[in-house]
């Protein structure tokens, strides 16, 4: 049986349920409290790994397609069975935090960024800036402190700003498209991304298009969301992804996702495309969002 999501404390009749899913698929440090849900992403694939968490292999799920999905089959198991007022995910090196870096520093990057956008063409074309400079530590001690910081503060976060979605601060690729970078992932793949939105999702698509012109990534699939707009989310997610299986197969670039590594990780690499394009969506919208930064254990 799955994890039961609902927690009767007095805090949670305060605040609203918040639900962070936190993909792992090998051992290593594992955060948990009444926000962070570890879950084993793959389980299916690999049941000889027990890490002692919620495997995404229970109920409703898509685990055996990790090899290509990624992280997303945590996504697909939290739309089909969790129940929460806000639905997010991060990863198991990688976590949203409230620290900012130091102004000093921030300035350094914006500096940096127009540096190479300028000259980037010669010196580094298809770099790519963090102009919020991201934290990054060797410390596990730093690293729980404040994702535990975070997952502390933003209830009251979120319930004070009525913030509909939460995203970490986007990267910023110098003189390359979205569109030209994905192209590493293979052409025909992302023009069929386009082609799908564009036909079958065509509300969707201005927020694809001007996502793949631009040189910005809200990368990772890393979001928190509103109920109501995590499940448009997934529907919207899952549905183009599906399609995009189908289309690959009926033009037999693939006879088996699953064993062929050239649509290994696809799906997973044009789910962070689809995901900056609903964050697109949303601002465009006016829903109320923030942007964060996030933590990495680099160990």
């Amino acid at each position: 049986m799955y994890r039961k999501t609902a927690y009767f404390t007095f805090k949670s009749l305060l605040i609203m349920n918040v639900q962070i899913l936190v993909a792992h698929h090998k051992p290593g440090l594992i955060i948990k409290d009444n926000i962070y849900f570890p879950i084993q992403v793959g389980k299916a694939m690999h049941p000889e790994v027990n890490l002692c968490i919620q495997g995404d292999d229970t109920g409703e799920n898509i685990s055996s397609k990790n090899s290509i999905y990624c992280e997303m089959t945590a996504w697909y198991w939290a739309w089909k069975n969790i129940k929460a007022d806000y639905v997010g995910l991060c990863h198991y090196r990688r976590y949203f935090c409230l620290k900012e870096a130091p102004i000093l520093l921030r300035i350094f990057n914006i500096l940096r960024y127009w540096a190479y956008f300028f000259v980037g063409n010669i010196i580094n074309p298809g770099a790519i800036v963090d102009l919020f400079q991201h934290t990054e530590t060797t410390s596990k001690k730093e690293f729980k402190k404040l994702a535990l910081d975070f997952s502390t503060k933003i209830p009251n976060i979120i319930e004070n700003g009525k913030i509909d979605v939460i995203y970490q601060h986007p990267y910023k690729y110098i003189n390359l498209s979205i569109r030209r970078k994905f192209y590493e992932v293979g052409r025909f793949y992302v023009d069929l991304l386009e082609e799908i939105v564009e036909k079958y999702f065509p509300d969707f698509y201005p927020y694809l298009r001007k996502t793949l012109d631009s040189t910005t990534l809200y990368s990772c699939n890393m979001m928190i969301m509103r109920n109501e707009y995590f499940q448009d989310y997934c529907n919207t997610m899952f549905s183009i992804l599906k399609l995009h299986e189908e289309k690959t197969l009926e033009n037999k670039w693939c006879l088996d996702l699953l064993k062929e590594k050239s649509y290994s990780r696809v799906s997973g690499y044009l789910a962070e495309v689809i995901t900056s394009a609903y964050i697109v969506k949303m601002k465009s919208e006016g829903k109320k969002t923030l942007e964060v930064n996030s933590v990495f254990l680099n160990i």
